[in-house]
């Protein structure tokens, strides 16, 4: 090999550590960027706001009136499709946005609220 090509393989070298030691940086900058950004909750009450996937779970809130008794509480998502049990068609209208409230047995149930998480940077 010639003086020239030694010269020039050195030189590539050098450039593609410089290309790899940018590449690394960059990537450092990024995950540092991620890990700073904080899950900030929003709260929904509008229930067509709400998305139908987030409908049942414990993140959504929904008050329940019992009328024999008369006293109100509150319970998650997934307590309400507890109560909604085998009837599919409550389910369905819920998440279809046909309905925001329904009835079971002694139960009437209605949607309060969502929590749904954003990053904030």
């Amino acid at each position: 090999m010639s003086k020239n090509s030694k010269s020039d393989l050195n030189n590539y070298s050098e450039q593609i550590d410089a290309l790899i030691g940018q590449k690394i940086s960059e990537k450092i900058a990024y995950e540092m960027a991620q890990a700073n950004k904080k899950d900030v909750p929003k709260i929904i009450k509008d229930f067509y706001k709400v998305p139908s996937d987030l409908l049942f779970t414990k993140n959504t809130i929904f008050m329940l009136f019992n009328r024999k008794t008369g006293l109100k509480s509150f319970i998650n998502g997934t307590q309400a499709d507890s109560i909604i049990g085998i009837y599919n068609d409550i389910r369905q209208n819920l998440v279809n946005k046909v309905v925001s409230n329904f009835t079971a047995g002694e139960y009437y149930v209605e949607f309060a609220s969502a929590k749904v998480f954003e990053l904030e940077i």
